[in-house]
């Protein structure tokens, strides 16, 4: 079975730095995290943001799909998918809940929608965008392509208005999926719809001109980031490690954070494909890294799993001391990495 490597080790890169973030943070008390500048914390949480990479991936998996021919065997495809996503997210929401030993009504209030995860929201993105992008990516694509890059702010327009808008109380957390809300965690649809299109286009690009992607994906690089600089009215250096290191513009999403997220993703990405090339091969000849990339939603709901089976046990979500909780951060996403291997040997076995 081939592959491409570079789009399995970005994805693989996205992984290593969740899990190792998600840890430290379930598991560190908040005032303890070094927030300095070059400090290791600032690395992960201001320069190698997985979330954005992994979306970044995800729309050039969606570009390298021939959606021509696929029809509704694809769309059905995807929307199967969609739903596996879907229940983990409810799984891993309800353990969540389970591991602070809540209440089976809070439970059955997450289970309905009546508040939404703080740590696994970003499934539900996934889940959503399987099921919208179908309906507009045909037609996006068929677009003349400088056309088709005047759109990628139309998103954060529409976006912008519908938060902007009023609604009854039981349609907010529709509106904080698609567009955010203060208080609200979620990976809003149409904020972070504009990375998922550039990953499209670079995935198109990937396809037919592989040899023109490196400064496809340094050229987009260049364009976010005084994108990211306009959006907010113009920023200061400071102002911007303040925002990113403490999720400022995260939750709601601004244009500006998801701007200046997609130009480092498209670094890494680029990144990747020099260090992997951009053509595919066997996969067992990829590393490590391009391996842990292969099975992203196992290795997500695993480490998930660990965490809140720790915090149900020992109770230690942010109670646990620096040293061993950055211990655990690496620790952690190197059982991930063998773990994964060890599945590919033992399918291989099988297959």
């Amino acid at each position: 079975m081939t592959r491409y490597g570079a789009l399995d080790a970005a994805r693989g890169l996205a992984i290593l730095q969740m899990v190792w973030l998600h840890t430290e943070r379930w598991l560190a008390p908040d005032s303890d995290i070094d927030r300095s500048w070059f400090s290791l914390d600032w690395f992960g949480m201001a320069l190698l943001r997985a979330a954005p990479l992994f979306i970044l991936c995800f729309g050039c998996g969606l570009g390298m799909l021939n959606w021509q021919a696929g029809g509704s065997a694809l769309r059905g495809r995807l929307a199967r998918r969609a739903l596996v996503i879907w229940l983990c997210y409810k799984a891993l929401f309800a353990l969540e809940l389970i591991s602070f030993h809540a209440s089976s009504f809070a439970i059955w209030r997450a289970l309905t929608y009546q508040r939404l995860s703080w740590w696994v929201e970003v499934l539900d993105f996934y889940a959503l965008a399987l099921l919208l992008l179908p309906l507009l990516l045909p037609a996006w694509l068929r677009l003349p392509r400088l056309l088709a890059w005047a759109t990628l702010p139309l998103p954060w327009l529409i976006g912008f208005c519908l938060r902007a808008t009023p609604l009854p109380p039981s349609l907010q957390p529709l509106q904080a999926l698609l567009a955010g809300l203060p208080r609200r965690h979620a990976f809003a649809f149409f904020y972070w719809l504009p990375t998922v299109l550039v990953g499209v286009e670079l995935g198109r690009c990937w396809k037919v001109t592989p040899q023109n992607l490196g400064r496809r994906c340094l050229g987009w690089a260049a364009v976010c980031l005084p994108v990211a600089w306009l959006c907010e009215g113009g920023w200061s250096l400071e102002d911007l490690r303040l925002q990113l290191i403490f999720n400022g513009w995260k939750h709601p999403p601004h244009a500006a954070y998801v701007a200046f997220m997609t130009s480092g993703a498209c670094f890494w990405l680029w990144l990747c494909t020099r260090l992997y090339g951009t053509g595919r091969s066997p996969k067992f000849e990829h590393g490590l890294l391009a391996c842990l990339g292969r099975h992203p939603l196992t290795v997500y709901c695993g480490h998930f799993v660990v965490l809140f089976a720790l915090n149900f046990v020992l109770g230690c979500f942010m109670k646990t001391p620096y040293e061993l909780a950055l211990g655990a951060a690496f620790g952690l996403p190197l059982a991930c990495l063998l773990l994964t291997r060890v599945l590919e040997r033992w399918q291989g076995e099988l297959d």
